[in-house]
Protein backbone atom coordinates (compact mmCIF):
# COMPACT_ATOMS: atom_id res chain seq x y z
CA UNK A 1 0.00 0.00 0.00
CA UNK A 2 1.40 3.39 -1.01
CA UNK A 3 -0.86 6.41 -0.37
CA UNK A 4 -4.43 6.82 0.83
CA UNK A 5 -6.40 9.56 -0.94
CA UNK A 6 -9.42 10.71 1.05
CA UNK A 7 -12.13 13.21 0.19
CA UNK A 8 -14.35 13.84 3.23
CA UNK A 9 -17.50 15.94 2.84
CA UNK A 10 -19.73 17.14 5.69
CA UNK A 11 -22.61 19.60 5.55
CA UNK A 12 -24.55 20.96 8.53
CA UNK A 13 -25.42 24.45 7.31
CA UNK A 14 -28.11 23.69 4.76
CA UNK A 15 -30.73 26.26 3.86
CA UNK A 16 -33.91 26.22 5.99
CA UNK A 17 -35.89 24.71 3.09
CA UNK A 18 -33.53 21.71 3.06
CA UNK A 19 -33.11 21.38 6.83
CA UNK A 20 -30.02 21.98 8.95
CA UNK A 21 -28.05 19.14 10.55
CA UNK A 22 -25.72 19.09 13.56
CA UNK A 23 -23.47 16.07 13.38
CA UNK A 24 -21.89 16.05 9.93
CA UNK A 25 -18.87 18.24 10.73
CA UNK A 26 -18.26 16.09 13.81
CA UNK A 27 -18.18 13.06 11.51
CA UNK A 28 -15.57 14.69 9.30
CA UNK A 29 -13.38 15.51 12.31
CA UNK A 30 -13.78 12.02 13.81
CA UNK A 31 -12.77 10.37 10.55
CA UNK A 32 -9.81 12.76 10.19
CA UNK A 33 -8.62 11.91 13.71
CA UNK A 34 -8.93 8.18 13.10
CA UNK A 35 -7.09 8.24 9.78
CA UNK A 36 -4.31 10.50 11.12
CA UNK A 37 -3.75 8.30 14.17
CA UNK A 38 -3.99 5.00 12.29
CA UNK A 39 -2.38 5.67 8.93
CA UNK A 40 -0.01 8.50 9.60
CA UNK A 41 0.54 11.78 7.80
CA UNK A 42 3.21 10.39 5.46
CA UNK A 43 0.72 8.17 3.59
CA UNK A 44 -2.48 10.13 4.13
CA UNK A 45 -3.63 12.54 1.45
CA UNK A 46 -6.75 14.11 2.95
CA UNK A 47 -8.98 16.83 1.54
CA UNK A 48 -12.14 18.04 3.28
CA UNK A 49 -15.12 20.08 2.13
CA UNK A 50 -17.53 21.40 4.74
CA UNK A 51 -20.66 23.55 4.66
CA UNK A 52 -20.45 26.36 2.07
CA UNK A 53 -17.31 24.87 0.50
CA UNK A 54 -19.13 21.61 -0.21
CA UNK A 55 -20.79 22.78 -3.39
CA UNK A 56 -21.64 20.42 -6.20
CA UNK A 57 -18.87 21.93 -8.36
CA UNK A 58 -16.22 21.60 -5.64
CA UNK A 59 -17.10 17.99 -4.82
CA UNK A 60 -16.87 16.99 -8.49
CA UNK A 61 -13.66 18.99 -8.94
CA UNK A 62 -11.85 17.36 -5.99
CA UNK A 63 -13.19 13.95 -6.91
CA UNK A 64 -11.36 14.26 -10.20
CA UNK A 65 -8.29 16.32 -9.26
CA UNK A 66 -7.58 14.74 -5.87
CA UNK A 67 -8.97 11.19 -5.86
CA UNK A 68 -8.02 10.88 -9.53
CA UNK A 69 -4.33 10.96 -8.57
CA UNK A 70 -4.53 7.48 -6.99
CA UNK A 71 -2.62 4.70 -8.73
CA UNK A 72 -2.70 0.93 -8.69
CA UNK A 73 -1.01 0.61 -5.27
CA UNK A 74 -3.06 3.37 -3.67
CA UNK A 75 -6.35 3.54 -1.77
CA UNK A 76 -9.28 5.90 -2.37
CA UNK A 77 -11.91 6.75 0.25
CA UNK A 78 -14.84 9.05 -0.47
CA UNK A 79 -16.74 9.96 2.71
CA UNK A 80 -19.98 11.92 2.78
CA UNK A 81 -22.07 13.00 5.78
CA UNK A 82 -25.15 15.04 4.97
CA UNK A 83 -28.63 14.89 3.54
CA UNK A 84 -29.62 12.24 1.03
CA UNK A 85 -32.71 12.51 -1.14
CA UNK A 86 -34.59 11.16 -4.11
CA UNK A 87 -35.21 13.14 -7.27
CA UNK A 88 -37.20 12.32 -10.39
CA UNK A 89 -34.75 10.86 -12.89
CA UNK A 90 -34.52 11.58 -16.60
CA UNK A 91 -36.96 9.38 -18.50
CA UNK A 92 -34.07 7.78 -20.43
CA UNK A 93 -33.06 5.87 -17.24
CA UNK A 94 -36.46 4.23 -16.90
CA UNK A 95 -35.22 0.88 -18.22
CA UNK A 96 -32.48 0.79 -15.58
CA UNK A 97 -34.58 2.06 -12.68
CA UNK A 98 -38.29 1.36 -13.29
CA UNK A 99 -39.29 3.35 -10.19
CA UNK A 100 -38.09 6.50 -12.01
CA UNK A 101 -35.99 7.99 -9.20
CA UNK A 102 -32.41 9.12 -8.68
CA UNK A 103 -30.89 8.63 -5.26
CA UNK A 104 -28.32 11.29 -4.54
CA UNK A 105 -26.29 13.45 -2.21
CA UNK A 106 -27.59 16.92 -1.38
CA UNK A 107 -24.70 19.35 -1.87
CA UNK A 108 -24.60 22.73 -0.16
CA UNK A 109 -26.05 24.44 -3.25
CA UNK A 110 -28.10 21.55 -4.66
CA UNK A 111 -31.45 23.12 -4.04
CA UNK A 112 -30.70 26.58 -5.36
CA UNK A 113 -32.49 27.61 -8.54
CA UNK A 114 -31.14 25.52 -11.42
CA UNK A 115 -29.19 23.25 -9.06
CA UNK A 116 -29.14 19.47 -8.89
CA UNK A 117 -28.16 16.89 -6.29
CA UNK A 118 -25.15 14.69 -7.02
CA UNK A 119 -27.06 11.67 -8.35
CA UNK A 120 -26.06 8.03 -8.02
CA UNK A 121 -25.65 7.87 -11.81
CA UNK A 122 -23.13 10.72 -11.61
CA UNK A 123 -21.21 9.09 -8.79
CA UNK A 124 -20.97 6.01 -11.02
CA UNK A 125 -19.22 8.08 -13.70
CA UNK A 126 -16.84 9.72 -11.21
CA UNK A 127 -15.93 6.36 -9.70
CA UNK A 128 -15.30 4.88 -13.14
CA UNK A 129 -12.90 7.74 -13.87
CA UNK A 130 -10.98 7.17 -10.62
CA UNK A 131 -10.97 3.40 -11.21
CA UNK A 132 -9.03 3.67 -14.50
CA UNK A 133 -5.75 3.46 -12.57
CA UNK A 134 -7.05 0.47 -10.51
CA UNK A 135 -6.75 1.76 -6.94
CA UNK A 136 -8.57 0.17 -3.99
CA UNK A 137 -11.83 2.19 -3.74
CA UNK A 138 -14.23 2.51 -0.80
CA UNK A 139 -17.28 4.80 -0.74
CA UNK A 140 -18.68 5.74 2.68
CA UNK A 141 -22.12 7.42 2.75
CA UNK A 142 -23.76 8.48 6.02
CA UNK A 143 -27.02 9.79 4.61
CA UNK A 144 -30.56 8.73 3.80
CA UNK A 145 -31.42 7.54 0.31
CA UNK A 146 -35.17 7.86 0.64
CA UNK A 147 -37.73 10.39 1.74
CA UNK A 148 -39.99 8.12 3.78
CA UNK A 149 -42.46 10.15 5.85
CA UNK A 150 -43.37 7.24 8.13
CA UNK A 151 -42.81 8.26 11.72
CA UNK A 152 -41.73 5.42 13.99
CA UNK A 153 -40.53 5.34 17.59
CA UNK A 154 -37.03 6.28 16.47
CA UNK A 155 -38.31 9.63 15.22
CA UNK A 156 -38.76 10.65 18.82
CA UNK A 157 -35.77 8.85 20.39
CA UNK A 158 -32.99 9.97 18.05
CA UNK A 159 -31.66 13.41 17.19
CA UNK A 160 -32.77 13.77 13.58
CA UNK A 161 -32.80 11.89 10.27
CA UNK A 162 -30.51 12.84 7.39
CA UNK A 163 -32.98 13.22 4.56
CA UNK A 164 -34.76 16.08 2.92
CA UNK A 165 -37.73 16.47 0.59
CA UNK A 166 -37.96 14.82 -2.81
CA UNK A 167 -37.72 16.69 -6.11
CA UNK A 168 -40.64 15.55 -8.24
CA UNK A 169 -39.80 17.47 -11.43
CA UNK A 170 -38.11 15.26 -14.02
CA UNK A 171 -34.43 16.02 -14.47
CA UNK A 172 -33.14 16.62 -18.03
CA UNK A 173 -30.61 14.09 -19.30
CA UNK A 174 -28.02 16.70 -20.29
CA UNK A 175 -27.78 17.93 -16.67
CA UNK A 176 -25.97 14.77 -15.53
CA UNK A 177 -22.25 15.49 -15.03
CA UNK A 178 -21.27 17.71 -17.96
CA UNK A 179 -23.79 16.01 -20.23
CA UNK A 180 -22.05 12.64 -19.96
CA UNK A 181 -25.11 10.56 -20.82
CA UNK A 182 -26.57 12.85 -23.49
CA UNK A 183 -23.18 12.75 -25.26
CA UNK A 184 -23.41 8.96 -25.38
CA UNK A 185 -26.69 9.17 -27.26
CA UNK A 186 -25.35 11.88 -29.57
CA UNK A 187 -22.51 9.52 -30.48
CA UNK A 188 -25.02 6.72 -31.18
CA UNK A 189 -23.73 4.76 -28.20
CA UNK A 190 -25.84 2.81 -25.73
CA UNK A 191 -26.98 4.56 -22.56
CA UNK A 192 -24.90 2.52 -20.11
CA UNK A 193 -24.21 3.45 -16.50
CA UNK A 194 -20.49 2.72 -15.98
CA UNK A 195 -19.40 0.13 -13.40
CA UNK A 196 -16.19 0.11 -11.40
CA UNK A 197 -14.60 -2.13 -8.80
CA UNK A 198 -15.34 -0.70 -5.36
CA UNK A 199 -17.18 -1.28 -2.12
CA UNK A 200 -20.07 0.88 -0.95
CA UNK A 201 -20.49 1.38 2.79
CA UNK A 202 -23.96 2.88 3.24
CA UNK A 203 -25.65 3.99 6.43
CA UNK A 204 -29.02 2.35 5.72
CA UNK A 205 -31.25 0.59 3.22
CA UNK A 206 -32.76 2.54 0.33
CA UNK A 207 -36.11 2.88 2.13
CA UNK A 208 -34.70 3.82 5.54
CA UNK A 209 -33.44 6.92 7.33
CA UNK A 210 -29.90 7.53 8.58
CA UNK A 211 -29.87 9.00 12.06
CA UNK A 212 -27.84 11.43 14.11
CA UNK A 213 -27.30 10.76 17.82
CA UNK A 214 -28.38 13.11 20.56
CA UNK A 215 -24.79 14.28 20.98
CA UNK A 216 -24.73 15.37 17.32
CA UNK A 217 -22.84 12.61 15.51
CA UNK A 218 -23.86 10.26 12.73
CA UNK A 219 -24.97 6.87 14.09
CA UNK A 220 -23.28 5.07 11.21
CA UNK A 221 -20.01 7.01 11.24
CA UNK A 222 -19.73 6.77 15.04
CA UNK A 223 -20.46 3.05 15.12
CA UNK A 224 -18.12 2.40 12.23
CA UNK A 225 -15.18 4.20 13.85
CA UNK A 226 -15.89 2.71 17.28
CA UNK A 227 -15.84 -0.76 15.73
CA UNK A 228 -12.56 -0.06 13.93
CA UNK A 229 -10.97 1.24 17.13
CA UNK A 230 -12.10 -1.85 19.04
CA UNK A 231 -11.04 -4.38 16.39
CA UNK A 232 -7.98 -2.73 14.88
CA UNK A 233 -7.47 -1.85 11.21
CA UNK A 234 -6.62 -5.44 10.20
CA UNK A 235 -10.27 -6.38 9.82
CA UNK A 236 -11.96 -7.45 6.63
CA UNK A 237 -14.90 -5.54 5.20
CA UNK A 238 -17.05 -8.65 5.68
CA UNK A 239 -16.29 -8.84 9.41
CA UNK A 240 -16.68 -5.10 9.75
CA UNK A 241 -20.06 -5.29 8.03
CA UNK A 242 -21.41 -7.89 10.44
CA UNK A 243 -20.15 -6.09 13.55
CA UNK A 244 -21.36 -2.64 12.50
CA UNK A 245 -24.85 -3.92 11.64
CA UNK A 246 -25.14 -5.40 15.11
CA UNK A 247 -24.00 -2.31 16.99
CA UNK A 248 -26.14 0.14 14.98
CA UNK A 249 -29.24 -1.59 16.33
CA UNK A 250 -28.32 -0.24 19.75
CA UNK A 251 -29.10 3.25 18.47
CA UNK A 252 -31.81 2.80 15.87
CA UNK A 253 -34.23 -0.05 15.27
CA UNK A 254 -35.06 1.03 11.73
CA UNK A 255 -31.53 1.68 10.40
CA UNK A 256 -29.70 -1.23 8.80
CA UNK A 257 -26.26 -0.48 7.29
CA UNK A 258 -25.66 -1.87 3.81
CA UNK A 259 -22.31 -2.90 2.34
CA UNK A 260 -22.28 -3.69 -1.39
CA UNK A 261 -19.39 -4.93 -3.52
CA UNK A 262 -19.08 -4.22 -7.25
CA UNK A 263 -17.06 -5.72 -10.08
CA UNK A 264 -15.51 -8.53 -8.00
CA UNK A 265 -14.29 -6.36 -5.18
CA UNK A 266 -13.13 -8.80 -2.49
CA UNK A 267 -15.26 -8.27 0.61
CA UNK A 268 -12.72 -10.27 2.62
CA UNK A 269 -9.90 -7.87 1.86
CA UNK A 270 -8.72 -5.65 4.70
CA UNK A 271 -10.20 -2.24 5.39
CA UNK A 272 -8.51 0.43 3.25
CA UNK A 273 -5.98 -2.03 1.88
CA UNK A 274 -4.74 -3.45 5.18
CA UNK A 275 -3.96 -7.15 5.37
CA UNK A 276 -7.02 -8.88 6.83
CA UNK A 277 -6.36 -10.96 9.93
CA UNK A 278 -8.63 -13.81 8.78
CA UNK A 279 -9.32 -15.27 5.35
CA UNK A 280 -12.56 -16.64 4.01
CA UNK A 281 -13.39 -20.34 3.97
CA UNK A 282 -12.63 -22.42 0.86
CA UNK A 283 -15.13 -24.65 -0.96
CA UNK A 284 -14.65 -27.35 -3.58
CA UNK A 285 -15.66 -26.58 -7.18
CA UNK A 286 -16.13 -29.50 -9.56
CA UNK A 287 -17.72 -30.47 -12.89
CA UNK A 288 -20.85 -32.58 -12.48
CA UNK A 289 -23.84 -33.30 -14.75
CA UNK A 290 -22.44 -30.98 -17.45
CA UNK A 291 -22.24 -28.05 -15.02
CA UNK A 292 -19.67 -26.51 -12.72
CA UNK A 293 -20.83 -26.66 -9.12
CA UNK A 294 -19.64 -25.29 -5.80
CA UNK A 295 -19.98 -27.36 -2.66
CA UNK A 296 -21.87 -24.67 -0.78
CA UNK A 297 -25.35 -23.20 -0.78
CA UNK A 298 -27.97 -21.30 1.17
CA UNK A 299 -27.45 -23.41 4.28
CA UNK A 300 -23.83 -22.20 4.30
CA UNK A 301 -24.94 -18.57 4.20
CA UNK A 302 -25.10 -17.86 0.46
CA UNK A 303 -27.95 -15.47 -0.41
CA UNK A 304 -30.55 -17.11 -2.65
CA UNK A 305 -32.33 -13.92 -3.75
CA UNK A 306 -32.18 -13.45 -7.50
CA UNK A 307 -30.63 -9.97 -7.16
CA UNK A 308 -27.81 -11.20 -4.90
CA UNK A 309 -25.09 -12.66 -7.11
CA UNK A 310 -22.43 -14.59 -5.19
CA UNK A 311 -18.89 -14.16 -6.50
CA UNK A 312 -15.89 -16.42 -5.94
CA UNK A 313 -12.16 -16.28 -6.49
CA UNK A 314 -11.00 -19.57 -8.06
CA UNK A 315 -7.74 -21.25 -7.06
CA UNK A 316 -5.69 -24.16 -8.29
CA UNK A 317 -3.75 -24.88 -5.15
CA UNK A 318 -2.62 -21.42 -4.04
CA UNK A 319 -2.66 -19.96 -7.57
CA UNK A 320 -5.50 -17.58 -8.44
CA UNK A 321 -6.73 -18.68 -11.88
CA UNK A 322 -9.94 -16.67 -12.29
CA UNK A 323 -13.38 -16.04 -10.87
CA UNK A 324 -16.85 -17.56 -10.81
CA UNK A 325 -20.37 -16.44 -9.98
CA UNK A 326 -23.51 -18.29 -9.03
CA UNK A 327 -26.10 -19.21 -11.64
CA UNK A 328 -28.38 -20.99 -9.19
CA UNK A 329 -28.05 -21.31 -5.42
CA UNK A 330 -29.25 -24.57 -3.91
CA UNK A 331 -29.49 -25.63 -0.26
CA UNK A 332 -26.03 -27.25 -0.11
CA UNK A 333 -24.74 -27.12 -3.68
CA UNK A 334 -24.78 -24.27 -6.22
CA UNK A 335 -24.37 -24.08 -9.99
CA UNK A 336 -21.64 -21.61 -10.96
CA UNK A 337 -20.30 -20.03 -14.15
CA UNK A 338 -16.54 -19.81 -14.57
CA UNK A 339 -15.26 -16.38 -15.60
CA UNK A 340 -11.91 -15.24 -17.03
CA UNK A 341 -10.45 -18.75 -16.64
CA UNK A 342 -7.97 -19.56 -19.42
CA UNK A 343 -7.80 -23.35 -19.26
CA UNK A 344 -9.45 -25.79 -16.91
CA UNK A 345 -9.83 -29.57 -17.01
CA UNK A 346 -13.33 -30.84 -16.10
CA UNK A 347 -11.60 -33.74 -14.32
CA UNK A 348 -9.83 -31.49 -11.83
CA UNK A 349 -11.20 -30.06 -8.62
CA UNK A 350 -10.72 -26.37 -7.87
CA UNK A 351 -10.98 -24.35 -4.70
CA UNK A 352 -13.26 -21.31 -4.39
CA UNK A 353 -13.25 -18.52 -1.85
CA UNK A 354 -16.27 -16.28 -1.58
CA UNK A 355 -15.51 -12.64 -2.32
CA UNK A 356 -19.10 -11.34 -1.96
CA UNK A 357 -20.47 -10.14 1.33
CA UNK A 358 -22.04 -12.89 3.44
CA UNK A 359 -25.60 -13.20 4.63
CA UNK A 360 -25.64 -11.62 8.10
CA UNK A 361 -25.38 -14.35 10.75
CA UNK A 362 -28.03 -15.12 13.33
CA UNK A 363 -27.43 -12.59 16.11
CA UNK A 364 -27.51 -14.04 19.64
CA UNK A 365 -27.66 -11.80 22.70
CA UNK A 366 -24.96 -12.69 25.25
CA UNK A 367 -25.39 -11.43 28.81
CA UNK A 368 -24.92 -12.35 32.45
CA UNK A 369 -21.84 -12.93 34.61
CA UNK A 370 -18.67 -11.29 33.32
CA UNK A 371 -16.63 -14.48 33.82
CA UNK A 372 -19.08 -16.59 31.83
CA UNK A 373 -19.30 -14.04 29.01
CA UNK A 374 -15.50 -13.95 28.76
CA UNK A 375 -15.30 -17.76 28.49
CA UNK A 376 -17.90 -17.80 25.71
CA UNK A 377 -16.19 -15.04 23.71
CA UNK A 378 -12.70 -16.53 24.21
CA UNK A 379 -13.92 -19.93 23.07
CA UNK A 380 -15.73 -18.41 20.09
CA UNK A 381 -12.57 -16.55 19.06
CA UNK A 382 -10.41 -19.68 19.36
CA UNK A 383 -12.36 -21.78 16.85
CA UNK A 384 -13.11 -21.40 13.15
CA UNK A 385 -16.51 -19.77 13.69
CA UNK A 386 -17.06 -18.51 10.14
CA UNK A 387 -19.20 -21.52 9.25
CA UNK A 388 -21.32 -21.41 12.40
CA UNK A 389 -23.93 -19.05 10.98
CA UNK A 390 -24.34 -17.13 14.23
CA UNK A 391 -22.58 -14.37 16.14
CA UNK A 392 -22.79 -12.92 19.63
CA UNK A 393 -23.74 -9.40 20.65
CA UNK A 394 -23.12 -7.91 24.07
CA UNK A 395 -24.58 -4.50 23.28
CA UNK A 396 -28.15 -5.30 24.42
CA UNK A 397 -30.06 -2.86 22.17
CA UNK A 398 -33.70 -2.02 22.66
CA UNK A 399 -34.75 -4.47 19.94
CA UNK A 400 -35.52 -8.02 20.95
CA UNK A 401 -33.24 -10.88 19.93
CA UNK A 402 -34.70 -14.20 18.90
CA UNK A 403 -32.22 -16.11 21.07
CA UNK A 404 -30.15 -15.22 24.11
CA UNK A 405 -27.28 -16.99 25.88
CA UNK A 406 -27.19 -16.23 29.60
CA UNK A 407 -24.26 -16.87 31.93
CA UNK A 408 -25.52 -17.19 35.50
CA UNK A 409 -24.74 -19.26 38.59
CA UNK A 410 -21.94 -21.15 36.82
CA UNK A 411 -24.31 -22.26 34.06
CA UNK A 412 -24.65 -21.32 30.39
CA UNK A 413 -28.33 -21.21 29.46
CA UNK A 414 -29.64 -20.82 25.91
CA UNK A 415 -33.13 -19.32 25.89
CA UNK A 416 -35.68 -17.99 23.45
CA UNK A 417 -35.52 -14.22 23.49
CA UNK A 418 -39.25 -13.52 23.38
CA UNK A 419 -40.57 -15.72 26.17
CA UNK A 420 -37.38 -16.85 27.94
CA UNK A 421 -38.10 -20.54 27.32
CA UNK A 422 -35.04 -22.69 28.07
CA UNK A 423 -33.71 -24.48 24.99
CA UNK A 424 -30.47 -26.02 26.27
CA UNK A 425 -28.06 -25.53 29.13
CA UNK A 426 -24.60 -26.61 30.25
CA UNK A 427 -22.86 -26.68 33.63
CA UNK A 428 -19.72 -24.63 34.25
CA UNK A 429 -17.93 -21.70 32.68
CA UNK A 430 -15.72 -23.89 30.52
CA UNK A 431 -14.76 -24.28 26.87
CA UNK A 432 -16.47 -27.68 26.85
CA UNK A 433 -19.78 -26.15 27.95
CA UNK A 434 -19.43 -23.30 25.46
CA UNK A 435 -18.58 -25.60 22.55
CA UNK A 436 -21.60 -27.77 23.33
CA UNK A 437 -23.92 -24.77 23.12
CA UNK A 438 -22.15 -23.63 19.94
CA UNK A 439 -23.17 -26.94 18.35
CA UNK A 440 -26.78 -26.34 19.42
CA UNK A 441 -26.72 -22.78 18.08
CA UNK A 442 -25.23 -23.94 14.80
CA UNK A 443 -28.13 -26.36 14.39
CA UNK A 444 -30.60 -23.58 15.21
CA UNK A 445 -28.97 -21.22 12.68
CA UNK A 446 -29.19 -23.93 10.00
CA UNK A 447 -32.80 -24.61 10.97
CA UNK A 448 -33.69 -20.93 10.69
CA UNK A 449 -32.09 -20.70 7.25
CA UNK A 450 -33.87 -23.84 6.08
CA UNK A 451 -37.27 -22.60 7.29
CA UNK A 452 -36.96 -19.39 5.25
CA UNK A 453 -35.11 -20.94 2.33
CA UNK A 454 -36.44 -19.95 -1.06
CA UNK A 455 -34.50 -19.95 -4.30
CA UNK A 456 -35.95 -16.97 -6.13
CA UNK A 457 -33.51 -17.45 -9.01
CA UNK A 458 -34.64 -20.98 -9.86
CA UNK A 459 -34.63 -21.77 -13.55
CA UNK A 460 -37.59 -24.12 -13.22
CA UNK A 461 -41.01 -22.96 -14.39
CA UNK A 462 -43.01 -22.86 -11.17
CA UNK A 463 -46.24 -23.13 -13.12
CA UNK A 464 -45.14 -26.57 -14.30
CA UNK A 465 -45.51 -28.00 -10.80
CA UNK A 466 -48.84 -28.08 -9.00
CA UNK A 467 -49.47 -29.05 -5.38
CA UNK A 468 -52.78 -29.90 -3.76
CA UNK A 469 -53.44 -30.61 -0.11
CA UNK A 470 -56.78 -32.25 0.71
CA UNK A 471 -57.94 -32.87 4.26
CA UNK A 472 -59.49 -36.29 4.81
CA UNK A 473 -63.24 -36.05 4.27
CA UNK A 474 -63.07 -32.77 2.33
CA UNK A 475 -64.08 -32.51 -1.31
CA UNK A 476 -61.91 -29.58 -2.40
CA UNK A 477 -58.20 -28.90 -1.85
CA UNK A 478 -56.83 -25.94 0.07
CA UNK A 479 -56.21 -22.99 -2.22
CA UNK A 480 -53.47 -21.08 -0.37
CA UNK A 481 -49.75 -21.78 -0.40
CA UNK A 482 -49.56 -21.52 3.38
CA UNK A 483 -52.05 -23.48 5.44
CA UNK A 484 -52.68 -23.50 9.20
CA UNK A 485 -54.61 -26.26 10.92
CA UNK A 486 -56.22 -25.43 14.26
CA UNK A 487 -55.78 -28.46 16.46
CA UNK A 488 -58.54 -28.78 19.04
CA UNK A 489 -58.78 -30.89 22.18
CA UNK A 490 -61.95 -32.90 22.49
CA UNK A 491 -62.37 -34.18 26.03
CA UNK A 492 -58.99 -35.86 26.76
CA UNK A 493 -57.99 -36.44 23.15
CA UNK A 494 -56.38 -34.13 20.63
CA UNK A 495 -58.08 -34.06 17.28
CA UNK A 496 -56.04 -35.92 14.66
CA UNK A 497 -55.77 -34.27 11.26
CA UNK A 498 -55.21 -36.48 8.25
CA UNK A 499 -54.62 -35.15 4.79
CA UNK A 500 -53.49 -36.21 1.34
CA UNK A 501 -50.82 -34.48 -0.74
CA UNK A 502 -51.13 -34.50 -4.51
CA UNK A 503 -48.73 -33.09 -7.07
CA UNK A 504 -47.74 -33.28 -10.72
CA UNK A 505 -44.56 -32.79 -12.73
CA UNK A 506 -45.19 -31.20 -16.11
CA UNK A 507 -41.54 -30.34 -16.68
CA UNK A 508 -39.36 -32.26 -19.12
CA UNK A 509 -37.13 -33.67 -16.38
CA UNK A 510 -37.42 -35.86 -13.27
CA UNK A 511 -37.92 -33.96 -10.02
CA UNK A 512 -37.56 -34.87 -6.38
CA UNK A 513 -40.55 -34.16 -4.14
CA UNK A 514 -39.84 -33.90 -0.45
CA UNK A 515 -41.91 -33.28 2.66
CA UNK A 516 -40.01 -32.08 5.71
CA UNK A 517 -41.14 -31.45 9.29
CA UNK A 518 -39.47 -28.65 11.25
CA UNK A 519 -40.06 -29.34 14.93
CA UNK A 520 -40.15 -26.74 17.69
CA UNK A 521 -36.94 -28.21 19.15
CA UNK A 522 -35.11 -27.25 15.93
CA UNK A 523 -35.09 -30.68 14.38
CA UNK A 524 -35.62 -31.42 10.69
CA UNK A 525 -37.31 -34.70 9.75
CA UNK A 526 -37.76 -35.67 6.10
CA UNK A 527 -41.07 -37.55 5.91
CA UNK A 528 -41.07 -38.16 2.19
CA UNK A 529 -38.53 -37.87 -0.61
CA UNK A 530 -39.09 -39.54 -3.97
CA UNK A 531 -38.01 -39.11 -7.58
CA UNK A 532 -40.98 -38.31 -9.81
CA UNK A 533 -40.86 -38.70 -13.58
CA UNK A 534 -42.61 -36.16 -15.85
CA UNK A 535 -46.39 -36.55 -15.90
CA UNK A 536 -49.37 -34.39 -16.82
CA UNK A 537 -51.65 -35.95 -14.21
CA UNK A 538 -51.85 -35.39 -10.48
CA UNK A 539 -50.40 -38.23 -8.46
CA UNK A 540 -50.76 -38.87 -4.75
CA UNK A 541 -47.45 -38.76 -2.94
CA UNK A 542 -46.88 -42.20 -1.53
CA UNK A 543 -45.04 -42.79 1.72
CA UNK A 544 -45.99 -46.39 2.46
CA UNK A 545 -49.43 -47.10 1.08
CA UNK A 546 -49.35 -47.49 -2.73
CA UNK A 547 -52.38 -45.25 -3.29
CA UNK A 548 -52.32 -42.56 -0.61
CA UNK A 549 -49.94 -40.38 1.37
CA UNK A 550 -51.37 -39.51 4.74
CA UNK A 551 -49.85 -37.28 7.40
CA UNK A 552 -51.28 -37.15 10.91
CA UNK A 553 -50.76 -33.88 12.81
CA UNK A 554 -51.15 -33.88 16.58
CA UNK A 555 -51.02 -30.72 18.64
CA UNK A 556 -48.75 -29.84 21.54
CA UNK A 557 -50.36 -27.79 24.24
CA UNK A 558 -53.13 -26.56 21.98
CA UNK A 559 -50.92 -24.84 19.42
CA UNK A 560 -51.76 -24.63 15.76
CA UNK A 561 -49.76 -26.51 13.16
CA UNK A 562 -48.63 -24.58 10.06
CA UNK A 563 -48.10 -26.32 6.75
CA UNK A 564 -46.08 -24.57 4.05
CA UNK A 565 -45.91 -25.81 0.50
Amino acid sequence: MNKIYVLSVGINDYSPTVGKLRGCLNDVEALKDYLTDTIGRDKLRLETLTDSDATRENIIKLFRSHLGKAGADDVVLFHYSGHGARCRAAKEFKRFYPDGWDEGLVCYDSRETGGFDLADKELAVLLAEVARNAPHIAVFLDSCHSGSATRKADDFLQGRPRFTHEIKEERPLDSYLDGYYSKLLQQNESLIIPASQHILLAACERVQKAWETRDHRGVFTTTFLDTLNASGPDISYADLFMRVRTVVRRYAENQTPQFETYQRFNAYSGFLGHDASASTRSYHVYFKDDEWKAECGALHGLPSDSDKMVEFALYRGEELIGHAETVQVGPQESVVELLDVAEVNPEEQLQARITSLPVPPLQVDLNGDEQGIKIVLDCFASVDNRAFGFAFSTDHPAVEYTYTLVAENDKLLLREGKNGRLIQGAEGYTFVAAEYLFSVLQRIATWDRAVTLQNNSTRMDKEAVQFQLIEDGAETPFADDEITFDIMQEEDEWREITFKLQADNRTAQPLHFAVAYFSDDFGVQVLYNERIEPTDELFECNRSDPSHFFYAARGRGGTSSPWRR
